[in-house]
């Protein structure tokens, strides 16, 4: 969707948000279902493409599948913790 002032007027106010986070990709790595939800259902609302790991193992996996404009990781997660992801994600090139 492009953003442009006839677009703009005729979505309303909110438009111009949703166009300019449409594209943007965001990858959440939290283990709490419920917590990871809410935050998922917010972000979908505003028009993001989340997607969701619920363990170390699995987010490590997903960091290297694409390039992602914005990574929400929680610390302590089962199999490895947070900081070791971010760690080996950062020192193989992993920019977000």
């Amino acid at each position: 969707m492009v953003a442009n002032h006839e677009n703009r007027r005729a979505l309303g106010a909110g438009a111009t948000t949703v166009a300019r986070f449409m594209a943007l990709c965001v990858l959440i790595i939290e283990d709490e279902l419920e917590f990871a939800e809410f935050i998922i259902s917010g972000l979908t609302e505003e028009g993001f493409s989340v997607e969701h790991a619920v363990d170390g193992n699995h987010g490590c996996e997903m960091l290297g599948r694409r390039r992602w404009d914005l990574i929400l990781l929680d610390w302590s997660l089962p199999f490895k913790d947070g900081l070791s992801l971010l760690r080996g994600y950062r020192q193989s090139g992993g920019e977000a």
